[in-house]
């Protein structure tokens, strides 16, 4: 999955985009996790965001009765 064109691409361009409006910490996801695999996803995201202790990660988790892996 790809952002869009000039879209934030990762957490240094996120950090960039939370000084220029002056916020100090973001909750994040992963595109990854709600679309494609929870796992996967949610783990792409703790290794994009490990080191950015202002971005707090927030897990996509399935619903109960859905299927697939996990």
């Amino acid at each position: 999955m790809r952002p869009p064109a000039g879209g934030i691409e990762s957490a240094q361009d996120l950090l960039r985009e939370l000084d220029d409006f002056r916020i100090e910490r973001a909750l994040v996801h992963s595109n990854l996790a709600w679309f494609y695999d929870p796992a996967v996803g949610n783990q792409a995201l703790m290794d994009d965001i490990r080191g950015h202790d202002r971005l707090e990660p927030c897990w996509i988790m399935p619903a109960p009765d859905a299927r697939g892996p996990l």
